[in-house]
């Protein structure tokens, strides 16, 4: 019986330790395959700096690769200009981070910085044209709570491509949340695939299974070539919203945004929630409708017009804030109702 006893607990304690060992060599490959003269160890407390386009440029191969860096933390410590010298209209100087079947798991602060100069170019004739942003595809799995990529600025990009694709990630799937993310007007969402593209967004191309898009604005240009005709789910936040998913307390100023049906301001196609979100001077309303070019307003997605400073609207009007009625003029930029309609204050 002693033995018998014994062999087993040696065993279980064996089977235990080599999986501890495989663990401990899973863990150490995702949190030190980045290892960059930029610092950092890839922890929530020391996150992995990235200083240069060879760093972002080397987390996205790592990512095509198959390496997720699930629940790995990256910061940009400045801003990141890719040059578009010699780039010209089809030429590309930049891969994103994840697509093709690749999943980015890990959670990205941009810290306020920059990237600019961004060019992809895909001509829409094969799979590797489809999830395509700075983030080509975003995934939180079950056994993570959720991720995050916040606080980073888009401008001066050019970004073409069939279908799923946005300035800050072409599909978000799962917990993944955007939040504080900014698009500036010199950046251009596109198409010239000549038979159907669909989902394309200023933020987010597709957000998908729990994803959120919060706090986030875009004027970027949503457009096609001349001779396409089957274009849709084209949005000037999100080119979807799928189930489940939401977008937030997001802004879309001035942008233009062309499809064929399900075109809006706000978003393309949305079967989520959409919550305080407004857009100003779109030719477009804010959520898009089928075989509609022009959509309709919804509550959570409607129009509001900007007031720069605080000089007007010249007639005193009650400001509103969360049901709340302000004694004056707005001590802070934000959105509020004015007079029952939302206003953008600068």
């Amino acid at each position: 019986m002693k033995r018998i006893f014994t062999k087993p607990v040696f065993m279980r304690a064996s089977v235990m330790l080599l999986m501890t060992m495989l663990t401990s060599v899973g863990v150490w490959a995702q949190t030190t395959q980045f290892p960059t003269a930029s610092g950092g160890s890839g922890s929530s407390e020391d996150p992995y700096k990235i200083s240069s386009t060879d760093d972002l440029n080397k987390l996205a191969a790592d990512v095509n690769s198959g390496t997720t860096y699930e629940n790995v933390y990256f910061e940009l410590t400045t801003d990141i200009t890719y040059s578009t010298s010699g780039v010209g209209e089809t030429g590309s100087n930049y891969t994103p981070i994840g697509g093709n079947g690749k999943l980015f798991k890990g959670h990205f602060d941009g810290k306020g910085k920059t990237i600019k100069g961004v060019r992809i170019y895909r001509d829409g004739k094969s799979d590797a044209d489809t999830y395509l942003g700075i983030f080509g595809a975003i995934e939180c799995n079950e056994e993570q709570k959720s991720i995050e990529v916040k606080n980073l600025s888009l401008k001066d990009t050019k970004i073409t491509g069939s279908s799923n694709c946005g300035g800050i990630a072409g599909g978000c799937f799962g917990y993944v949340t955007i939040t504080n993310c900014h698009v500036a007007a010199d950046v251009t969402i596109h198409t010239v695939n000549g038979s159907t593209s669909y989902n394309h967004g200023g933020v987010v191309g597709f957000n998908s299974a729990g994803a959120s898009v919060s706090g986030c604005t875009s004027a970027a240009t949503i457009s096609i070539a001349d001779g396409i005709t089957k274009f849709y789910q084209y949005g000037g936040i999100a080119g979807r919203n799928d189930s489940f998913s939401t977008i937030k307390d997001c802004l879309a100023l001035k942008a233009k945004v062309t499809g064929s049906s399900y075109v809006g301001a706000i978003v393309g196609m949305n079967e989520g929630t959409l919550t305080n979100n407004c857009y100003t001077r779109y030719g477009v309303c804010g959520v898009g409708q089928f075989n509609s070019k022009r959509g309709s307003d919804q509550v959570g997605a409607q129009y509001g017009r900007i007031i720069t400073g605080y000089e007007a609207p010249t007639v005193v009007l009650p400001y509103m804030l969360d049901g709340r009625r302000l004694s004056g003029k707005p001590t802070k930029n934000g959105l509020y109702i004015v007079n029952g309609r939302k206003v953008v204050v600068k």
